[in-house]
């Protein structure tokens, strides 16, 4: 089919056809029509080319750095070559005919390529008549010293964070991709890091003997290895049994070297794994990294399986180098989830007044200790009441702990529903609570507006902390410092019916009963409006959701704003609400910003306000307002 193809369109590249009519997909290869987009080269061309239909970015990134000189003359540097897709379907004559604007983020999205084209642009490749990649790519500076280095192979902690399934979701991405690595907190996976969390924060009190151990501990990692004089690991083995109570054996010869790990139950699994260096630094490596590595290689391999289909395999890393160490959580659902727990801290002696650090410390190998007693019990006792996983299907492993939320009838009697988990119905993980109780969401349910909320507060099990620190309190109001971060939101299901894009009225008037209670609603995009089968927009994901300043003056952010928007705003002010005191709600720290993905005003920890809900209820029905 290769073959034919080329003999029938030979000439497309001299006659510079503007039509692709035939996209070859075969077990091997894909075909893409694709434009490369630089200031060198402004005028808008189109060219085919085969792919491997599976291969690493790596080797993309080199198959176009090959045809952008063949094509163009202009040699790239490969790491800056990025992969974008139109963000609606362009069709070749179009994109030809136009003078394209040399940001490609006014009209194409950044490719998520960790597999391959086929996965990243779906069913796009179904159609032969539009562009399916924009290439862009920096030119390569001479002398530079990348050049000396482009053929050396990646690290492997950046070779793997490049590969779909291979990587670990511990917030750090490879600059070549881009993938978002953030995981929700592992706490709602397994309690026990909850329980790690709520010992730190609140210590069981050390005892002489726990701090002299320790005091030893810090002693030792402070030494420098010199020659023949270099530090035992037995000796750091044998003082950390001293505190933890649990005996540290070596993993198996597959795992490089100073891999030691306390295991737990039959099957040997382990439930921590501790990877230290004579230094911080040494070996050109991270060792909390190679503790994560060490984590999924390990949680792979055949002979855990069982244990594996059962549960969402809990596991504590003890990593660091030197006198720094520092606890991480990890979690193996349908990917590896690793967060610190800790931060990397000095686990040293540097003046003669260390009392407050050897507590510190103290404290924190305690909260592990207890947690490590709680985690071996987890998998020789209770892991057998677990059923195993069945391909396809859903199970516990792959979903948050909670199975069950206390549920106080209209005659006042309290009783424990329990539910069970059927599938996610997002895979987006970037969700940031807003922690404010409000009860915007109860009196948009009352109005049908809004699924039925059956329960809000914290996870079941978690003791709550009644303090929190002058400092926190006194801090952006943007920021959640509480030590109970943690709630869980249990709403009535609603089956979407027919695209919601139709009842735009129906949208105005829940933005305008959110003003007359003084609310904003702070996330007004399409993957939160549904529509039921009985014609009623719901509103869902209250997470944003808060008060804002009603009497605050607002002119300046009001000129970036359309004239429909400024008419509603209008609107809003003659009809008049609630006066609100606040607290008020903000965007989160995390709030990701893509190009033209929000409106004007819209930032991190900046006040949520309803001109940003008019602003993208605008955005949804933006043909209709031009």
């Amino acid at each position: 089919m290769d073959e034919e193809w080329m003999k029938n369109n030979s000439d497309i590249k001299e006659k510079d056809r503007k039509v692709v009519h035939v996209i070859i997909t075969t077990e091997k290869h894909v075909g893409l029509n694709w434009a490369f987009l630089n200031q060198k080269h402004p005028q808008p061309q189109v060219r085919y080319i085969n792919v491997p239909q599976s291969s690493s970015l790596r080797d993309y990134q080199k198959i176009f750095a090959d045809e952008i000189f063949a094509e163009y003359e202009s040699p790239v540097e490969i790491e800056t070559i990025r992969f974008w897709t139109p963000k609606e379907h362009l069709p070749i004559d179009t994109y030809m005919e136009t003078k394209t604007n040399h940001d490609v983020t006014v009209f194409a999205n950044p490719v998520t390529l960790t597999k391959s084209f086929p996965s990243a642009l779906a069913e796009r490749l179904n159609d032969a008549t539009i562009v399916h990649i924009v290439v862009t790519a920096e030119e390569k500076k001479s002398n530079s010293k990348k050049e000396d280095e482009k053929d050396q192979p990646l690290p492997e902690s950046l070779r793997l964070q490049c590969e779909e399934e291979e990587t670990i979701y511990d917030g750090r991405s490879s600059a070549l991709t881009r993938q978002y690595t953030l995981a929700p907190p592992i706490e709602i996976y397994h309690r026990i890091f909850n329980t790690f969390l709520r010992l730190v924060e609140d210590p069981p009190q050390p005892t002489a003997d726990d701090l002299n151990n320790t005091r030893e501990l810090m002693q030792y990692l402070c030494e420098l290895s010199d020659g023949d004089a270099a530090k035992s690991d037995e000796d750091v083995l044998s003082m950390l049994y001293n505190i933890l109570k649990q005996n540290l054996r070596r993993m198996d010869k597959v795992f490089l070297n100073n891999k030691v790990c306390i295991w737990a139950g039959d099957e040997y699994v382990p439930i921590l794994i501790v990877e230290l260096e004579e230094e911080l630094g040494e070996g050109n490596c991270d060792p909390s990294t190679q503790a994560d590595l060490s984590m999924k290689h390990f949680w792979s391999m055949d002979r855990v399986k069982k244990v594996r289909e059962k549960c969402c395999c809990p596991t504590f890393l003890l990593s660091g180098g030197g006198p720094w160490i520092g606890i991480i959580g990890a979690v193996f659902t349908d990917r590896v989830i690793v967060q610190r727990l800790t931060d990397i801290r000095w686990f040293g002696l540097s003046s003669t007044a260390e009392d407050k650090r050897l507590w510190a410390n103290t404290c924190i190998l305690l909260a592990l200790r207890e947690t490590l007693k709680q985690l071996t019990h987890f998998y020789e006792r209770d892991l057998f009441d677990i059923r195993p996983w069945i391909p396809h299907g859903p199970h516990p492993r792959f979903y948050p702990h909670p199975t069950s939320y206390p549920y106080a009838s209209p005659d006042g009697t309290r009783r424990e529903i329990k539910f069970e988990y059927q599938r996610a119905l997002d895979d987006y993980s970037g969700c940031s609570l807003n922690t404010l109780q409000n009860t915007a969401e109860g009196f948009l349910a009352d109005l049908n507006y809004a699924p039925k909320l059956f329960y809000y507060g914290p996870l079941p099990d978690t003791p709550s902390f009644e303090s929190i620190s002058n400092a926190a309190q006194n801090a952006h109001p943007g920021l959640c410092l509480r030590p109970d971060t943690m709630y869980m939101v249990v709403m009535e299901y609603i089956e979407s019916g027919p695209d919601p894009e139709v009842f735009r009225w129906q949208l105005e008037e829940i933005l305008f009963k959110l003003r007359e209670e003084g609310y904003a609603f702070g996330d007004f995009r399409l993957q939160n409006i549904l529509k039921d089968f009985e014609g009623n927009i719901k509103l869902i994901d209250f997470n944003w959701c808060g008060e804002y300043d009603t009497e605050a003056k607002r002119d300046g952010d009001r000129l970036q704003v359309s004239k429909y928007v400024r008419d509603k705003l209008g609107e809003l002010d003659r009809r008049g609400g609630r006066a609100t005191t606040g607290p008020y709600a903000y965007y989160p720290s995390s709030l990701s910003l893509l190009p033209n993905e929000w409106p004007h005003g819209v930032g991190s920890l900046k006040p949520i306000l309803p001109e940003h809900d008019w602003a993208l209820l605008e955005k949804l029905f933006l043909k209709e307002f031009q």
